[in-house]
């Protein structure tokens, strides 16, 4: 990183080569801050652009492959061009981004967590970034290596092929060792091999915490493209800055120029910093990408990867789902080597890894994270979504999202910031992250409990519980009562008792036909139905009369002999107590409370 004598010399050198800044900024460099761009007059003429630096002096990828290749007609990719900035690097003086490469931090100034030491890893347990650390390095290094190889011989480092040794060396390592090299990569290597790894490691993070958009510069340009832009880039970020970015012809050889205005800047005073905005993003994604975190980041976000098996998307498709794509995101732990366009949603293997859902304040629940969780739950009857089907879907959400809060909630709890000394920095920025990963689980448990009391509010009238049967079906209570002893609903919890309560009932609802029409309005006809259909399409088989005959042993020649004003009613033999057992599982679901109570739910789509 650069001191306040090599800040002079980079702004220097870009003003020679056509930069303009304006003369109420000044550059400066503290140890508590590092760079920063401070208003150093009382006002900040606002009638001109605060920074103005031209395309002829920014890295791109144009340059890049004029450099590799001598060829403008090759696709462009963003190894190449940071590939092209190791061997400017190398070059040292001689390159002509000398002074504003010599300014670039250094690995462990950075403070991605690719570069931690094992000890700072630790407090990642738990979280994205702690279970993908491997991963993602793991794609910078097959990145680097297929970038190596891509460039022609003739442009090879004399050290090339000691320098792709280290794939081999990388490739039989245990993730332990690994941790060992990128410490040692760190502290001993002298980035002289611009075609080694480390080189390479350094530029990549580089890129990834101040590079540009290069579609800025060629409208035609892949949109994951990037580039550096001297000057421009010394800004720190701040989400609530309200920043134009503009790309004019300017200058005598009419030159592309990079403007950056900052549109609050009339409501700054002398000492005041100017700040860049890099866009919302969340902690995740500045702390991988940039190294550093914003305590309460109100863009926030938390990603939830759902794992499935490729063969089952094209059904899911099929019902209306639409799968997630990461056009959207930057820079994430999580992203693949290849974003999918949401036009290209038949491609299947681009969710190899499982699909992605970013949830964050504004949208802790994504719809299409309910819908996919709902149609998990799915049963063969249910052709579209149902009520069913969203409340089941709202309960497996919530128990993977509490599943992931108490591993995430647990796996730090041992660790101590008392004894970390010199370390606090990157310390303090997994902390941050990670509390915020843990307050916005804990927000989207609630929105889903939530979520859950407005349906029940909302389709009261289409679900059952034992409170609303023994509210209304007195007889039916009774009789389990004289029969049972059960008094109360906790006495059916406490006899583990709730399902043959529901098994007779829903027997005793097919039959209302059978019974004094007075007292049959509690009945509902959508169970009868149900239950009528269930009888025409199922086979009872051997396996289940023996699956179900100790369970009628002990139920129905009891009940059918004491209270034969209800169970001697209709038909109560063993394929009902059967037919019942399939319909229950169909038509009913769990709802986690302080008792796990199951909720009958009439079969009816929703749309929401």
């Amino acid at each position: 990183m650069t001191n306040g004598e090599d800040l002079n010399l980079l702004v220097e050198w870009a003003n020679a080569n056509g930069s303009q800044i304006n003369p109420a900024i000044e550059f400066k460099y503290t140890e508590e801050k590092g760079i920063a761009a401070v208003l150093c007059e009382k006002k900040l003429d606002t009638s001109i652009p605060n920074i103005s630096v031209p395309i002829s002096i920014a890295i791109t990828p144009k340059k890049a492959y004029e450099f590799f290749f001598n060829d403008n007609n090759k696709k462009y990719s963003n190894p190449i061009t940071k590939l092209y900035l190791c061997h400017e690097r190398w070059l040292d003086n001689k390159s002509f981004w000398f002074q504003y490469i010599h300014h670039l931090p250094q690995l462990h100034e950075i403070g991605s967590p690719l570069t931690w030491n094992n000890l700072e890893k630790k407090y990642l347990n738990g979280t994205n970034l702690g279970f993908s650390l491997n991963e993602k390095f793991k794609q910078i290094v097959e990145e680097w290596y297929e970038a190596i190889n891509s460039i022609p011989i003739e442009k090879r480092s004399d050290t090339f092929e000691e320098d792709s040794k280290f794939y081999q060396i990388y490739q039989n390592l245990k993730d332990g060792n690994k941790d060992a090299l990128i410490n040692w990569i760190d502290n001993n290597y002298n980035y002289k091999n611009w075609t080694g790894f480390p080189m390479y490691l350094w530029s990549y993070l580089n890129f990834t915490s101040r590079s540009f958009p290069y579609h800025l510069v060629d409208s035609k340009a892949d949109h994951n493209l990037s580039m550096l832009i001297p000057i421009i880039d010394l800004l720190n970020h701040d989400p609530s800055a309200y920043v134009s970015w503009l790309i004019v012809p300017d200058g005598k050889d009419n030159c592309p120029y990079f403007k950056l205005t900052n549109n609050q800047s009339s409501l700054l005073h002398q000492g005041d910093e100017l700040f860049n905005n890099y866009g919302s993003k969340g902690n995740e994604e500045l702390l991988l990408g940039y190294g550093f975190t914003i305590e309460s980041n109100k863009a926030d976000s938390l990603a939830l990867r759902i794992k499935l098996p490729l063969e089952t998307l094209p059904a899911i498709q099929k019902f209306g789902i639409k799968l997630p794509h990461l056009d959207d995101y930057t820079f994430s732990v999580l992203d693949s080597k290849k974003s999918t366009n949401a036009n290209e949603t038949k491609n299947f293997d681009d969710y190899k890894d499982g699909l992605l859902y970013y949830c964050n304040e504004s949208n802790l629940i994504p719809k299409n994270l309910l819908s996919l969780f709902a149609f998990l739950v799915k049963n063969d009857s249910e052709t579209n979504m149902t009520l069913r089907m969203k409340l089941e879907g709202l309960n497996k959400l919530r128990r993977a999202v509490e599943q992931k809060y108490n591993i995430l909630k647990t796996s730090n709890e041992n660790l101590s910031l008392t004894s970390i000394g010199e370390v606090k920095g990157n310390i303090k920025n997994a902390v941050i992250y990670r509390d915020g990963q843990k307050s916005l689980l804990l927000k989207i448990i609630s929105e889903i409990k939530s979520k859950e009391k407005e349906y029940f509010g909302y389709y009261k009238s289409n679900l059952i519980d034992l409170k609303k049967i023994f509210k209304k079906d007195i007889a039916f209570k009774q009789s389990l009562m004289l029969s049972f002893g059960i008094m109360s609903i906790d006495d059916v919890y406490s006899s583990n008792f709730q399902d043959q309560v529901f098994l007779l009932w829903l027997i005793r609802c097919f039959n209302r036909n059978h019974y004094d029409t007075n007292n049959v309005e509690f009945l509902p006809i959508w169970i009868q139905q149900l239950f009528d259909q269930f009888s025409s399409a199922i086979t009872i088989s051997e396996q289940d009369i023996k699956d179900y005959k100790e369970l009628y042993d002990f139920l129905l020649p009891n009940l059918i002999d004491r209270i034969p004003e209800i169970y001697a009613k209709g038909k109560w033999t063993i394929k009902e107590l059967i037919i019942s057992g399939k319909l229950l599982a169909t038509i009913s679901y769990n709802r986690e409370s302080a008792k796990e109570e199951i909720i009958l739910v009439e079969p009816i789509h929703v749309f929401d």
